[in-house]
């Protein structure tokens, strides 16, 4: 549990780090930073909610 909880903590930091990047403006600038945010969201889902490898043995 408190695997998920720094793995949680840890998305949500880097979303609002790349918020403060600061870029000249441009249309396309933002919608890079918006992606960059998108991706490290979806990876942060991804690793609160995969399941743990269980060993076959």
């Amino acid at each position: 549990m408190s695997t998920k909880l720094i793995v949680g903590s840890l998305g949500l930091t880097s979303t609002q780090v790349v918020q403060t990047v600061p870029t000249d403006g441009t249309p396309t600038s933002e919608i890079i930073k918006i992606v960059v945010q998108l991706v490290i969201g979806i990876a942060t889902l991804v690793g609160l909610f995969k399941k743990p490898k269980t060993p076959k043995n």
